[in-house]
């Protein structure tokens, strides 16, 4: 499992060993939880082929800071997952499926 950083966003990030035909995963963090709660699971499902990535929001861990953490919205953590889209897009990588918790 590896850090990547998507401008000021950070991710963990776990590559499949062979390549397979799946669509990577994005899994998205609740409100008071961060990239860690998926740790297993990112593990797994590289091990069972998929391209496994999972995303601290803004204000987790490290991830874009917020001056007035009580002044983000849901629309402020969804620009955050279009960023990441459009990142995934620059690097042609496939749209992701999305796992939210």
């Amino acid at each position: 499992m590896e850090k990547v950083w998507i401008g000021d966003l950070s991710l963990d990030h776990a590559a499949p060993e062979a390549k397979g035909q799946h669509y990577p995963l994005l899994f998205v963090h609740g409100m008071h939880e961060g990239e860690w709660i998926f740790k297993n699971w990112l593990q797994s499902a590289a091990n069972a082929g998929w391209d496994a990535w999972a995303i601290n929001l803004r204000g987790h861990h490290g991830s874009r800071p917020v001056e007035d953490f009580g002044r983000v919205s849901i629309m402020d953590y969804v620009e955050d997952v279009e960023d990441v889209l459009r990142y995934f897009t620059s690097k042609h990588i496939h749209t992701p499926v999305l796992v939210g918790h």
